[in-house]
């Protein structure tokens, strides 16, 4: 992220790295609370911490890497913490949206049936059901059928019994 290149912090990097990516909006809210608070404490905290991991890892060079660390880290890390904030706030706002389209943007239920009327009546899932059967069965050999009615004779094996306005089927699966 571009957030986390201008703190210059390689722990960061990973932690951020290894942080779950949220897969609803409440999620979305939470890592993104999370990531802001996160963001100001480790601003302000920095400016102690820095130099002195620094001065453990490289000396006084290091100390001195970890002071401007430090001084960097004040702005750009509460600065990182907001734009986390929106990041995953969006991310989980994404995720709600594909869940309701469902797996790869497929539906999650089947399509509403339209009489050959074309009516639009409520949606009833027995006749969107049966519709789909009869457009899927046999390759699609039955598209152009106006599906009528079905009803499911027996569940083991499932054995359906359907009828449209030119043929009634027996199917089993």
């Amino acid at each position: 992220r571009s957030s986390d290149l201008i703190t210059l912090d390689d722990d960061l990097k990973k932690q951020k790295a290894q942080a779950p990516k949220p897969h609803n909006v409440k999620e979305g809210l939470a890592e993104g609370a999370k990531g802001l608070f996160q963001g100001f404490v480790g601003g302000v905290t920095g400016i102690v911490t820095k130099p002195a991991q620094g001065a453990k890892r490289g000396g006084v060079e290091g100390f001195f890497k970890g002071v401007g660390k430090g001084l960097l880290g004040i702005v750009a890390r509460p600065v990182g913490g907001v734009v986390d904030f929106a990041t995953n706030t969006f991310r989980g706002i994404s995720s709600s949206a594909a869940d309701v389209e469902g797996a790869a943007g497929t539906p999650r239920r089947p399509a509403r049936f339209i009489n050959q009327d074309k009516i639009i009546h409520p949606y009833c899932i027995h006749s969107a059901v049966g519709n789909e059967i009869l457009q899927v069965v046999e390759k699609r050999k039955f598209a152009s059928d106006f599906y009528f009615a079905h009803v499911v004779i027996l569940d083991n094996p499932k054995i359906v019994l359907l009828v449209s306005n030119k043929l009634a089927l027996r199917l089993i699966h």
